[in-house]
């Protein structure tokens, strides 16, 4: 209780306020900058020099009118109730870990840093929880121990060590995680001997499936024939072809939903899913022992080499096992003597890749 008020010691706001001749200028010229911006990250991400996770970055900066008129009066009343509102949201979809697609979009997900265990009681946190990044222009004007309040009063905290001007990193404190996961351990499916854990990737909207499974037949056609005249400039501009596996014109197929495929991905029945996954990792572990792939395997699992064995690993989708945990993935791909490698966070956001186990 009394480290609270030395947190506002400081008068001074993290970030200054935009000025309003900026926030107007950018309001009116963010109607074309922002595609303009888009369809640049798009043609990036084409040739292999972007990642897909950023190609929403110009559109997230979209100033809606609302936010104008905020920024505009300067209030700080008004700017502690907007960010009050938007931690107890934001606090919420952490604790059940789902987000809803508000979120999603306007903001990225940092995994919390690896803990061993807690130093007050010893117990161990699981540490591969998601939180939530806030970016400084929600925050300008206000300081640190203002931040730090609202925060507080929604159980959440942040990193004050990292710079705050390139935005903070919101996480549950260390006793929310701790009643989280303690209420966790004493529900009847963990008591029961099974590990109640929040899945990998939440499942798509209904409407957003509908949508794409409509719109597909116009945008991945084009995107492959995109592909295809990036790739032969490549071609013609560089010999050796390298790094021309990011402009692969499987990419754009790979995304193409077939009939059936709607209809499982419309499903919420998790033990659908996880057949599903079961049949999928089946039918994959014998052709990666074999090293014979069929076409429909080669575009919608894009081979990859393995570095330390002359051999192909393939790669699993995150449509494929969306809306299952962690544990079940791996229990599932370990039953057909297979692992997934990469980073830490590729199976958690976009794709992990299929090898054989090693002895």
């Amino acid at each position: 209780m009394a480290a609270a008020p030395h947190l506002d010691v400081s008068t001074d706001p993290v970030l200054p306020h935009r000025s309003r001749i900026g926030l107007l200028l950018w309001f009116t010229t963010q109607w074309f900058l922002i595609p303009l911006g888009f369809v640049g990250q798009v043609l990036m991400v084409l040739t292999g020099q972007s990642h897909v996770s950023e190609v929403l970055d110009p559109v997230r900066a979209f100033l809606s009118p609302y936010k104008l008129v905020l920024r505009l009066s300067r209030s700080r009343a008004w700017h502690e109730r907007y960010l009050d509102r938007k931690f107890a949201r934001i606090s919420q979809e952490i604790k059940q870990q789902r987000f809803s697609f508000r979120t999603r979009f306007c903001h990225e997900f940092p995994l919390l840093p690896e803990r061993e265990s807690d130093t007050k009681t010893g117990v161990r946190l699981k540490s591969r929880e998601i939180g939530v990044q806030l970016k400084p222009r929600y925050y300008r004007g206000l300081t640190v121990g203002t931040l730090k309040r609202l925060a507080h009063a929604h159980h959440l905290d942040f990193d004050t060590s990292r710079h705050l001007t390139l935005g903070i990193d919101l996480f549950l404190l260390p006793e929310a995680r701790l009643m989280r996961h303690t209420a966790a351990d004493e529900s009847p499916s963990a008591t029961s001997g099974q590990r109640s854990v929040a899945p990998v990737l939440p499942l798509l909207p209904r409407w957003a499936l509908l949508l794409w499974f409509v719109v597909q037949w116009i945008v991945i056609p084009l995107e492959a024939v995109a592909r295809c005249l990036l790739l032969a400039f490549k071609l013609v501009a560089d010999a050796d072809g390298a790094n021309s596996d990011g402009i692969d014109p499987r990419r754009a197929v790979s995304r193409a939903t077939s009939p059936r495929s709607l209809r499982f991905q419309m499903s919420r029945d998790p033990a659908k899913r996880r057949a599903h996954l079961d049949r999928k990792i089946a039918g994959l572990a014998e052709q990666i022992r074999t090293q014979r792939f069929t076409l429909g395997t080669s575009v919608f699992h894009a081979p990859r080499w393995n570095a330390r064995k002359d051999s192909k690993g393939l790669t699993l989708r995150p449509r494929d096992y969306r809306g299952l945990s962690e544990n079940t993935i791996e229990e599932i791909i370990a039953s057909h003597g297979l692992r997934v490698s990469g980073d830490d966070t590729s199976l958690r956001i976009w794709e992990g890749h299929l090898w054989t186990e090693l002895a």
